[in-house]
């Protein structure tokens, strides 16, 4: 009987370490969503040159899209019992996503999305692992949608590259 109920406890613990996995994943997230939405934000209040009007307008419709994604995966990491709040500093530690606020041409700025767009997908198909080891349907269903956004937007992106 002993033996029974160690095995047991082992498995809730493997359990609630994948778990903390999967939420330290989904704050990696969270901090590089955060970082997006100070860039396209930026990005928005500082484009110039021809294409302001087109980038203005196409960088803010990204921001609020991101904005509503900040939200849900901060009610996502409290929906599986943790805190999402996070200061700046420890965003910008988490991340791997740059601040681009510096960046003053048209086309570095859509690059930069572009770039931090990667590496959202990167982070997110990390979580999807990490949440398919626990059986977290919700967290895989939530950020699959976020993927495909995310490349669509970047298809988009590239071809006004050229």
């Amino acid at each position: 009987m002993s033996n029974n109920i160690e095995l047991e406890q082992v498995v809730v613990d493997v359990i609630n370490n994948e778990r903390k996995a999967v939420i330290k994943e989904m704050k990696k997230v969270l901090a590089g969503l955060h970082i997006q939405y100070h860039n396209l934000r930026s990005f928005h209040w500082n484009v110039t040159g021809p294409h302001f009007f087109t980038l203005h307008e196409k960088f803010e419709e990204l921001y609020t899209d991101i904005s509503a994604k900040v939200d849900e995966t901060a009610e996502r990491i409290l929906t599986l019992g943790a805190k999402p709040g996070i200061s700046l500093s420890h965003t910008q530690y988490l991340s791997d996503l740059s601040e681009g606020s510096d960046l003053t041409e048209s086309r570095e700025m859509v690059q930069a999305v572009i770039d931090g767009n990667e590496l959202l997908i990167r982070d997110i198909s990390q979580l999807i692992r990490s949440a398919a080891n626990i059986d977290d349907e919700g967290t895989i269903d939530t950020f699959t949608g976020y993927i495909t956004e995310l490349q669509k937007t970047n298809w988009m992106l590239k071809a006004f590259l050229g």
